[in-house]
């Protein structure tokens, strides 16, 4: 058996062996995985985090020891937890980007870490807060900017099940103080739906997992590793978990609607964000109307997808 990680920004994962097949996921900076088997320039691999399979292009891939694969998955790791932070390569002293979701070893004081054989310094631009010896990863670039997207506050109320849904139309809150952490937290209603906020307007990108594009069960996947909780990847898998409830009035912040086809097949997910919300990525990242018949789209004035079930995962 033989072992990687990503040491890109993100790179595709595909259905086939071939750059013009479907891209079914992609993996973060950061994501490790065990190698399957070799198809010419193309590598079958699974995911370390949720076992998922798909093809990887061998110049993608950067190879691992078993000593260093194994030491990779037992080490504390930082979470980004703002749209962007950067990194620096110390080898070609490259500066690059790194996305929101992205996971990756604590550094140490002086900001560096290692990935196998690559080192990558966390430069002075970023800030690294702890919290319950887990470590989140804050851009200073962002800390203070005023983002346009909703309003819903977060840091009075130690646990707010049931936020005002009125405050989810207003415009230009900060919400750099969003804090994630990369095990489970006794209360992680708050930051999760935080960190869910900061991909509104988000394109809809079949198999995407960042801010540039992004698909319903990535998001859904996304968020719940923002509290340290690991889940399947595609919708179909994420439905299995869980407890059933019976009405979409029963549903909390953190809560995972799945809505199904003609057909009765699952295809697309989204998490209650207040009594009567879903957040879900559907073209775009967006807030819209849920009760027991399904999404109701208020910009067209139809139903765009119907419910199949609501689960509670926490």
């Amino acid at each position: 058996m033989s072992y990687g990680v990503c040491i890109l920004s993100v790179v595709p994962l595909r259905a086939e062996a071939a750059e013009r097949a479907e891209m079914v996921s992609q993996l973060l900076f950061g994501d490790s995985y065990e190698v399957l088997e070799t198809e010419g320039n193309w590598l079958k691999i699974k995911t370390s985090d949720c076992g998922y399979e798909g093809f990887l292009n061998l110049k993608y891939h950067h190879a691992l020891t078993e000593e260093q694969y194994q030491e990779l998955l037992h080490q504390p790791q930082s979470l980004v937890s703002d749209f962007m932070t950067l990194l620096c390569e110390e080898k070609s002293q490259t500066v690059f980007p790194v996305f929101i979701g992205t996971s990756f070893p604590q550094p140490d004081e002086q900001g560096h870490f290692n990935l196998g054989d690559a080192v990558f310094t966390l430069p002075s631009v970023s800030s690294i807060s702890e919290t319950n010896s887990q470590f989140t990863i804050h851009n200073s670039q962002f800390k203070n900017c005023q983002l346009s997207t909703v309003n819903c506050n977060l840091t009075p109320d130690p646990c707010p099940l049931t936020p005002d849904p009125s405050q989810l139309s207003t415009v230009n809150c900060q919400l750099s103080t969003v804090n994630c952490k990369l095990t489970p937290d006794p209360c992680p209603l708050t930051p999760m739906l935080g960190f869910a906020l900061h991909f509104l307007r988000a394109p809809y990108l079949w198999g995407g997992r960042t801010p540039a594009g992004i698909d319903c069960s990535g998001f859904t996947q996304l968020i719940y590793k923002s509290i340290g909780v690991l889940i399947p990847r595609d919708a179909s898998q994420q439905v299995e978990l869980g407890n059933a409830l019976d009405f979409a009035s029963e549903a909390q912040i953190g809560d995972l609607a799945f809505f199904q086809n003609e057909e009765g097949r699952i295809v697309h997910v989204g998490m209650v964000c207040a009594p009567g919300k879903i957040i879900h990525a559907s073209g775009q990242v967006r807030i819209d109307h849920l009760d027991d018949t399904g999404i109701f789209n208020a910009g067209t004035g139809q139903y765009s997808h119907h419910l199949r079930i609501i689960k509670r995962l926490l």
